[in-house]
């Protein structure tokens, strides 16, 4: 059985007010969406450097067999023929990138477009948390969410959304929290910090991928030179905008069933 090297990525398409409940429910699904679609979009740059590294092997040893039992005959059977049919794939992946940025920017407008819906009434209610008199309504409960220590470093990431893709991925799942009534003005204003910290990060997402389409948009003329550059936009712009919208999505179920977990007086 031959080595699959991403080609299949090539058929990939990218797929595209009410009450709290409802909207939230819009939300989480166009979060759904999104992460699916930069899924898509690490799946064909992987098959970039796939192919690229395929044809710098052939160019140099040829189709040994070692090569050929890593990827059958899907590029043929010689070195001619792959070099020719690799030059063609190549430009065909660098198409659907160009098409998946501008695709990947609508579900990133679109993602935060029902997360201001979902954002407004939650961001009103942690704020009377916070200035009012709360407590927990059963001390015998838990709610899932992000320690406080946790919630502030997720909080800075999603204000930066900078950061690299690698130190958003060490964010954690939500789990088991408990707080003392002492604590719940504190834990508020680190869920407003969260929230409100998602305007910037849709600005630097869209920056990304605005800057990530010119390169692609580049690269259909050279992709062979523009290979490392795809590389990085691996991280640049599929990588984070599969992390930011995880840690953004993970926020709302916080700052969420946060709300849920503490009554007034």
């Amino acid at each position: 059985m031959s080595l699959s090297i991403g080609l299949e990525a090539l058929n990939h398409g990218v797929a595209v007010t009410g009450s709290f409940e409802s909207n939230y429910a819009d939300f989480m699904e166009s979060y759904a969406t999104l992460q699916d679609a930069a899924q898509k979009g690490l799946d064909l740059f992987c098959a970039l450097e796939n192919i690229s590294a395929v044809k710098k092997t052939v160019k140099q040893f040829g189709f040994t067999k070692s090569m050929e039992s890593l990827i059958g005959h899907q590029l043929g059977s010689t070195k001619v023929s792959i070099s020719t049919e690799a030059d063609t794939v190549t430009r065909n992946l660098w198409e659907k990138i160009v098409d998946w940025f501008k695709r990947m920017w609508r579900h990133v407008k679109d993602f935060f477009a029902k997360m201001f819906n979902t954002r407004r009434g939650l961001m009103l209610k942690l704020k009377d948390i916070k200035a009012g008199k709360y407590s927990v309504k059963d001390a015998n409960k838990s709610f899932d969410g992000w320690s406080e220590t946790q919630l502030t470093s997720a909080a800075a990431a999603i204000k930066a959304a900078t950061a690299t893709s690698e130190k958003l991925s060490d964010i954690p799942a939500l789990s088991s929290q408990k707080l003392a009534d002492a604590g719940i003005a504190g834990y508020a204003t680190q869920c407003l910090a969260a929230l409100e910290g998602m305007d910037a990060a849709e600005k630097t997402l869209l920056a990304e991928i605005n800057k990530g389409l010119k390169v692609a948009q580049t690269g259909l003329g050279k992709p062979d030179a523009d290979i490392d550059a795809a590389r990085e936009l691996k991280n640049s712009s599929a990588g984070i905008v599969k992390d930011i919208s995880k840690c953004v999505a993970l926020a709302f179920r916080c700052a969420k069933n946060f709300v849920k977990y503490v009554k007034k007086g």
